[in-house]
């Protein structure tokens, strides 16, 4: 077992995490604070512990929170701290409604979809679009928009409940099941339609004995299925390969790299987009993984691209201008 470090030393890496609001939406230019170019990722430590509930983020958000549901709201809301011209804080005009898409539900995928309140004169000048999805000891959700001339602001965040670390010290290995999602935003430059989200199968495997020495957390995203914010399907993009991470002795997991690889044409094999995920260990037993990815690449994969954005004359070969990051999130169990 490694020895004790830090979850906060450990966790405050999180390289390219996808906030910051990559240029301003009236002038084009930079954000305040944005001027260097470099990553916009929460660079201070953001696991916090409140009563028995250990919450992580990532980017620009600073907390993210389901509610019941109320008159306005049966079906619940979320609401998202530290985003800018989402409503005012403290209001309904704050609140992310449940989208409840028909199609997206339709494939037992667990993570709901929630959508910021709708501009007037005054309020939620900028659209968000977000996942939500639970486990019996962990919450994950992820947070974009598409009304800023590049990525917008946005971030990830997990939880875990209990009161002490989870036991990690077990023996053999262990193969998690779950499922991810994601909300994506690529540069086409039309606002909402900017923003899709994804979703997918999630598979972490661990090697309990081997932390000390060789890391032994690795796994895979399945192929993800595309959605437009009205719940139409729209393809496919490629699966994630999750490189080896490691883990701290409060189990925390860290150093995680990511990588999906085109499907296409000549570039069939070749990495498509790039990017780093972490996590942790929840439940007593360490019976669920909770983590978030982050990634960037090219907005399409060739012709085969998720649907509608496909351009006359692009070949299965061919990488236009047009970028996207992805935020996601999964949640497995050891079955």
């Amino acid at each position: 077992m490694r020895s004790s470090l830090s979850a906060i030393a450990l966790l405050a890496f999180l390289s390219a995490c996808g906030g910051g609001g990559d240029g301003n939406p009236v002038t084009g230019g930079p954000n305040p604070g944005q001027e260097t170019g470099t990553d916009s990722g929460s660079t201070d430590d953001s696991a916090v512990t409140t009563g028995t509930t250990t919450r992580r983020t990532s980017g620009d958000l600073t907390g993210i929170t389901l509610h019941a549901g109320d008159l306005a709201n049966p079906d619940g809301y979320l609401t998202v701290d530290n985003l800018p011209f989402d409503g005012p804080e403290g209001t309904n005009a704050e609140r992310y409604s449940y989208m409840g898409l028909a199609a997206v539900e339709a494939t037992g995928n667990p993570f709901q979809q929630y959508e910021s309140g709708d501009a007037t004169a005054e309020t939620n000048q900028r659209k968000y679009f977000a996942v939500y999805g639970a486990g019996a000891y962990t919450t994950a959700s992820a947070v974009g928009t598409g009304d800023y001339n590049r990525f917008g602001w946005g971030g990830a965040q997990y939880t875990r409940d209990g009161v002490s670390a989870p036991d990690i010290a077990r023996e053999g290995e262990a193969v998690y099941e779950g499922n991810y999602a994601g909300v994506r935003v690529s540069t086409f430059g039309t606002g909402a339609s900017d923003v899709t989200f994804t979703t997918a199968t999630a598979t972490i495997e661990v090697d309990f004995l081997d932390f000390a020495t060789t890391g032994a957390i690795e796994g895979s995203i399945g192929v993800r299925t595309v959605y437009d914010t009205n719940g139409n399907a729209l393809g496919t993009l490629p699966a994630i390969a999750l490189a080896t991470a490691s883990a701290d002795d409060q189990g925390f997991i860290f150093d995680g790299s990511a990588t999906s690889y085109d499907r296409t044409g000549d570039n069939a094999g070749d990495p498509f987009e790039t990017g780093s995920w972490e996590g942790a260990f929840a439940g007593p037993n360490s019976e669920e993984i909770v983590g978030l990815i982050v990634l960037t690449g090219p907005a399409r994969e060739g012709q085969s691209d998720a649907g509608g954005f496909t351009e006359t004359g692009l070949d299965d070969d061919a990488v236009d201008g047009f970028d996207a990051q992805e935020t996601g999130v999964f949640i497995a169990t050891d079955p």
